[in-house]
């Protein structure tokens, strides 16, 4: 059986102590959440501090979408 190839995406918008802890703790979850299913297979966390509403302003945004066209990818 082949695994799903599986990516998050993990954001805060300022460098604030509390924010940091949030994408902290975001990957963490989303690690674990990953690893529990046995049909998944995690690719890659994407994971940035970007501030604004702009996507060309969240390079690891641009970078995961390259990667859903490039059919590198099965599951955000």
């Amino acid at each position: 059986m082949n695994k799903l190839r599986v990516v998050a995406y993990c954001r805060v918008s300022t460098n604030q102590e509390e924010q940091e802890s949030s994408l902290e703790t975001q990957t963490s979850y989303y690690r674990k959440l990953i690893s529990e299913r046995e049909s998944w297979q995690l690719v890659k966390i994407y994971a940035e501090r970007a501030s604004g509403t702009q996507m060309k302003k969240r390079p690891e945004f641009m970078k995961m979408v390259k990667a859903c066209r490039q059919g590198k990818i099965d599951v955000v």
